[in-house]
């Protein structure tokens, strides 16, 4: 079932995406760490997929989160989910070992979420390492699509300068924030991708 985030937004000429752990913001990202400018290629990113999302209620704007290697194939998925009360804090990042409980909010089923422009709104990514050993991975700045007429996208990953860690049968979990800003037209659709690059042993 795809899900209203109340505290969501989006935009036509700019999107602006935070990555955080704090709970849900009232009317931004929190302060814990400033905006980042990125800039694309827009062309660069390729055809949209964005027809194939549904469409969102009146007033609001439909947003895909997806996680994906680009380097080589990572078994299992990266799943996106409201973030549970437990892990609300902006940056909570966690690795948990085979058998440890997972905290997990509502699930958005594909990544899919309708947001209300000019919202933000925390979420949790969950890796759960379907195998007997260690993946380790780092995640670089989102690719935005479509990029429609805009001359840049501003976003803020959710990486780190550290390789991230799912324990053999483990999990790895971490809190963003994420927002889109409040200019998009209602009905519009996007997709945003956080590339991700699988380690090898020793790197």
């Amino acid at each position: 079932m795809n899900r209203t985030l109340n505290r969501f937004g989006a935009a036509a000429c700019l999107l602006g995406i935070a990555v955080g752990a704090f709970g849900v913001a009232q009317s931004g990202p929190t302060a814990a760490e400033p905006f980042a400018p990125l800039t694309l290629d827009l062309r660069d990113i390729g055809p949209s997929h964005t027809k194939y999302l549904p469409d969102p209620p009146k007033g609001q704007v439909t947003v895909q989160f997806l996680a994906r290697a680009i380097n080589a194939r990572i078994p299992g998925e990266f799943r996106f989910y409201l973030a549970a009360p437990e892990v609300r804090r902006l940056w909570t990042t966690l690795s948990l070992p085979q058998g440890a409980a997972v905290p997990k909010g509502s699930l958005l089923e594909n990544g899919i979420a309708f947001v209300e422009p000019g919202k933000f709104y925390s979420l949790e990514v969950v890796y759960e390492n379907p195998t007997d050993r260690e993946i380790r991975f780092l995640v670089v700045a989102p690719e935005v699509d479509p990029q429609a007429a805009l001359p840049f996208a501003r976003a803020r990953c959710w990486c780190a300068s550290i390789p991230f860690e799912a324990p053999p049968g483990g999990a790895f979990l971490r809190t963003i924030q994420v927002g889109v800003a409040p200019n998009t037209p209602p009905g519009a659709k996007v997709i945003v991708t956080w590339p991700v690059v699988l380690l090898e042993e020793g790197e």
